[in-house]
This record gives C-alpha cells, sequence and structure tokens, in this order.
C-alpha cells in the first residue's frame, strides 16, 4: 500500500504586506507560479533591485518603496503578461503582476515585476500613515 502526501497547504499572503527585505532574502530561491487554468511551473528569482528614493519627497510617491524582482524559468512554456498565483515555502501563497522581458538563451526566459507602493507598515486604509513609537 502506498501513502500519498497531503497537498501544500499555503498561508495566503497579501503582496502589499510582504517587504521587499523579505522578498529580497529569497534570491536564487525557487517559486512555483500557477496559472488560471491551474498549470504551474518553476520560476527562480535572479535579482532583487531596489530603486533609489525619489529626489523628490514632496512627489505623491516620493516615500513610496520601489524596486523589481526578475525571475528566470524554462522557455518550453513562456508565460505572457498577466497576473500569477505565486508559492513559496517561507513566504506563502501570492498574487504577482508579472510582466515577460525576453527569451535570450533559448533555454530561459526572463520575467520581471515592478513595485512602487509605501512601505509595508505604513499604510491603513490605503492612505500613507505615521508610524507612532512610544518610549
Amino acid at each position: 500500500m502506498s501513502v500519498l502526501a497531503a497537498p501544500q497547504k499555503w498561508r495566503e499572503v497579501a503582496l502589499e504586506d510582504v517587504a521587499f527585505e523579505a522578498l529580497a532574502a529569497e534570491v536564487n530561491g525557487r517559486f512555483q507560479l500557477r496559472t488560471a487554468n491551474g498549470d504551474t511551473q518553476a520560476l527562480e528569482m535572479t535579482e532583487a533591485r531596489l530603486s533609489p528614493e525619489s529626489h523628490s519627497r514632496s512627489a505623491e510617491d516620493g516615500g513610496n518603496e520601489k524596486f523589481s524582482l526578475l525571475f528566470r524559468g524554462g522557455a518550453s512554456q513562456p508565460l505572457g503578461q498577466n497576473t500569477y498565483t505565486f508559492e513559496h515555502a517561507g513566504i506563502g501563497r501570492f498574487e504577482m503582476f508579472l510582466v515577460p522581458i525576453g527569451c535570450a538563451d533559448g533555454a530561459h526566459c526572463y520575467y520581471e515585476a515592478v513595485f512602487n507602493r509605501p512601505a509595508p507598515g505604513f499604510r491603513n486604509g490605503g492612505h500613507l500613515v505615521a508610524q507612532v513609537h512610544s518610549s
């Protein structure tokens, strides 16, 4: 008699609550991508780039966290620009918008996710709020 492994139970996470540092810690890590029709594909995060802060703090997005994540996947199943479900053992399950940036070497396709958002912990109902620390 064989024992079948139970399917992975993923912790659902809002990507807006995952800090850049938590994502950047997973560079060279593998993510399972799931398409709307249930197909899966493994992607490797190859780079996490934090953009320099805006020169003008008075700009509407001046205090935002701006970064990009680069991924590499197999060329046999290229992905289109779309929102996909990502699953990662350390982070959980979340939705992320991915843009193809090329299939340069014939073996791999490359993708990017770009962020310009209030940093996690600074949101309240979609508005930027200050954090108050008591001493």
